[in-house]
């Protein structure tokens, strides 16, 4: 199904995988089974031309129109593999799904970014029915659709921004080429502040991760040089969240230090305390010794003067019988 399916359809397989779970599962193993059709996906340009200054989003949608971009009839496939990485129960089973569409190159980066401009071309179109529509609550029904229109479009960035750094864990070389691509997409389709921001500081926060492994660390690098040869303007905030990551370190730096310094006076205390208990048990143990020492010798005394009370008693007894000599 290419992108020219009806808002109506796409509608009914929306509301289809959030409403029947089975239905959906169904769905994903008839994605993940497709082997792509036969067509050659060698065929299709690579790198961010489409992105770049002088070929804006419109001037790239033609091309691929006309050129009939390899993966552009999995249409259908990548809008409801995106919305369902927004259903918690199918978010899992969505992002394996899409990795391993991508993997064998069932999904590319510019079928992707035609989907998402077809479904923020139809978040629009629905706002501007509900201010024709709305009759005499107009403004609050417009409000609600704005609303409910911004919240969707969280939702995608959400979900695929989540997908992107799953799918950067990923050794495939290909699913590696795709996950920078996506995030150069991200960054164009979701310009507001308040993404980029959030963009920005994840990838900063991975790069500079002590868990994160040198190769991972390399990539989100890679990454964040991508996106400010994109928009040279967000050297700054960059910049900005690696001096804080710095300072935190630093804090963190100094605050284990003082700990360190706290244990190591702690350890000298009870070094000395040791030493001062062993000194004490030393001069416990003389002066007991000394005691036994003494009282062995009282006892030896005793034992003599009892062995010589013995003998002149005897002979006292003896004396008295007329025997002495």
């Amino acid at each position: 199904m290419g992108p020219d399916v009806s808002p109506c359809v796409l509608d009914f397989l929306n509301r289809t995988v959030h409403n029947w779970a089975d239905v959906s599962e169904v769905i994903l193993r008839d994605i993940d089974s497709d082997d792509g059709g036969g067509l050659n996906c060698s065929a299709v340009p690579k790198g961010v031309f489409f992105f770049g200054e002088n070929c804006p989003s419109s001037e790239f949608l033609n091309a691929v129109n006309e050129h009939s971009f390899c993966g552009s009839h999995h249409f259908s496939d990548i809008y409801l593999l995106i919305e369902m990485l927004s259903i918690p129960c199918l978010a899992v089973d969505a992002s394996q799904t899409f990795e391993r569409a991508v993997s064998r190159g069932a999904i590319t980066a510019p079928s992707l970014a035609m989907v998402l401009q077809r479904r923020h071309t139809q978040r629009a179109g629905h706002t501007a029915r509900l201010h024709v529509e709305g009759l005499q609550h107009a403004d609050t029904i417009a409000e609600g659709g704005v609303h409910d229109q911004l919240r969707a479009a969280q939702d995608d960035f959400s979900a695929l921004l989540s997908l992107a750094e799953t799918l950067a864990l990923s050794r495939d070389a290909c699913v590696k080429d795709f996950v920078k691509l996506l995030y150069t997409i991200l960054f164009k389709w979701y310009a507001d502040d308040s993404c980029r921001g959030r963009m920005l500081k994840r990838l900063v926060d991975r790069a500079t991760s002590s868990t994160d492994s040198v190769h991972e660390v390399d990539f989100e690098m890679e990454v964040l040089i991508l996106l400010v040869c994109e928009d040279q303007e967000i050297v700054r905030p960059v910049l900005s969240m690696f001096r804080e990551v710095a300072e935190l370190a630093n804090v963190g730096r100094a605050a284990l230090r003082h700990q360190l310094c706290s244990s190591e006076d702690e350890i000298v205390r009870i070094r000395e305390d040791r030493k001062a208990e062993v000194s004490n048990l030393v001069k416990e143990k003389a002066l007991i010794s000394q005691k036994l020492t003494d009282s062995e010798s009282a006892n030896i005394r005793l034992k003599v003067l009892a062995n010589l009370s013995k003998r002149s008693s005897f002979k006292l007894f003896l004396k008295c019988f007329g025997q002495d000599g």
